[in-house]
């Protein structure tokens, strides 16, 4: 009596795609694998609750909605981050010429945020793996709901106890953004395949800038309000706004949250080590935290800088950093099909270093201004090249990440999202704090032109990323 061999479902990895192969199980082992017909015969897997674009108008709207409730979150969290510089020091009674350090203090407010940020990247990674990452998302939004809406009522709180409590607000605020910003790069990059997602991601990061560019002057315009009020009302606005993003994160899954495959192999937390070392993820890891870090440096110090040399109006502050961050909205978002052109590795380059030359020139361009040979609205320039440095790079380090686990490991991108957004807060966390140190101890100009040199000199590593193995380590 003839008998048929059992039939069997094997999952393949290869080339940056995902098959699922039904073949006869053999005693001696599993055929082999003729990867050029397996291209041909078998569609690639999609992740459960992928979204197609292409196969019709519903989808083109869940792509269109998914995409939007990224970027707003991004949005929402930066302008919650920058929102209270203009305001902490008058709520928190802080002022520059006192002797009891209160600046270090407000220095440790603003940077509390992304220190929490950094250990919530770093724990959330291997946990949107495990449970996907629109459920972590939506944690992450609820959570920074409420932490906003904490922020909001502490006007109330009195004196003795208001610098404490807004510093554990802060600290929550910064876990609820790991989560957030983690899950939603992860989602994205999971959901949509190679050709759509640099597109996602490319507007999705556009909320970063908008969000500063809105955030500081909002802060400000209220400030005049008074104490309370000018805390309370823009903290109520965002929340307002959160609930909005919530509402629409909601009705994009539809009646049920997708499912997502945990693909570690049963390795844990070792996949993230062995991210952590692939030298290809370490290099856009260490040109990130280096971008990052000079980024913020610039951000807490130049105000203080041109303020001190310059006698600049309290004003203009926030609009010279504006000039930084419509330039990066502009380049991150308009130049995704020029990415896939020259390569991911070249527009890495071309971010360090032209943000390098922006760090380098401001000493120049602010003697310049002292001296009368410039006016005071060139110091735009250099913050306009850091922004178009920042939006070049940023826009392209996240889909060539995911190109690169893609290729080399197994399909987890909240880790692979989560060592990069760890870059991203680790880099604003020791920016600001670091930054006073060096210049009281070098100046201004050398600790400029210093991090300008390193900035653009480490660009030069890209060249090792130009060409991706295409293999399983």
């Amino acid at each position: 009596m003839k008998t048929t061999p059992p039939q069997m479902n094997k999952v393949v990895s290869a080339r940056g795609g995902t098959y699922q192969v039904k073949h006869v199980a053999l005693p001696f082992g599993d055929l082999p694998i003729d990867y050029e017909k397996l291209e041909e015969e078998n569609k690639p897997m999609k992740p459960v609750g992928d979204v197609d674009k292409d196969t019709n108008k519903e989808g083109q709207g869940k792509y269109k909605l998914v995409t939007f409730v990224v970027f707003f979150a991004n949005f929402l969290d930066w302008c919650l981050i920058s929102v209270l510089n203009p305001s902490a020091p008058r709520y928190l009674g802080f002022s520059e010429d006192s002797e009891s350090h209160p600046l270090s203090k407000l220095g440790f407010v603003i940077s509390a945020n992304a220190g929490v940020q950094l250990l919530a990247n770093l724990v959330m990674g291997r946990i949107i793996d495990r449970l996907g990452a629109p459920i972590i998302f939506f944690i992450g939004m609820v959570m920074m709901l409420l932490s906003t809406l904490l922020l909001a009522f502490a006007g109330d709180i009195s004196w003795d106890y208001r610098y404490e409590l807004v510093l554990g607000f802060r600290m929550f605020q910064g876990f609820a953004s790991g989560c957030a910003s983690t899950a939603g790069m992860a989602w994205l990059c999971s959901s949509f395949s190679e050709s759509k997602r640099s597109h996602a991601i490319g507007v999705a990061i556009t909320g970063t800038g908008l969000g500063v560019v809105v955030g500081m002057p909002l802060g400000s315009a209220f400030a005049s309000l008074g104490v309370v009020n000018g805390w309370r009302v823009p903290f109520l606005i965002l929340d307002a706004c959160l609930m909005i993003n919530i509402g629409l994160f909601l009705y994009s899954l539809g009646s049920k949250l997708p499912r997502f495959e945990n693909n570690d192999d049963g390795l844990g937390w070792k996949i993230v080590v062995r991210l952590a070392l692939d030298p290809y993820i370490f290099s856009i890891f260490f040109l990130s935290l280096l971008l990052n870090t000079c980024v913020s440096s610039v951000e807490a110090s130049l105000p203080t800088w041109i303020r001190i040399v310059l006698d600049a109006p309290q004003w203009s502050l926030g609009v010279f950093f504006i000039a930084c961050h419509i330039p990066y909205t502009i380049v991150a978002f308009g130049c995704n099909a020029l990415f896939e052109r020259i390569g991911r590795h070249y527009a890495l380059f071309l971010g360090n270093f032209i943000a390098g030359i922006g760090v380098f020139v401001a000493p120049f361009i602010i003697y310049a201004i002292h001296e009368g040979h410039m006016s005071l609205g060139f110091v735009a320039v250099p913050l306009a090249l850091l922004g178009t440095g920042m939006g070049l790079f940023d826009a392209a380090s996240m889909p060539f990440v995911a190109e690169i686990v893609e290729k080399r490991h197994a399909n987890i991108m909240g880790s692979a999202c989560a060592v990069i957004n760890a870059s991203w807060s680790l880099g604003f966390f020791i920016g600001p704090l670091g930054t006073n140190l060096l210049i009281d101890a070098f100046g201004y100009n050398r600790v400029y032109m210093g991090l300008g040199s390193f900035l653009f000199s480490s660009s030069f590593f890209c060249w090792f990323l130009r060409k991706i193995p295409l293999m399983k380590l």
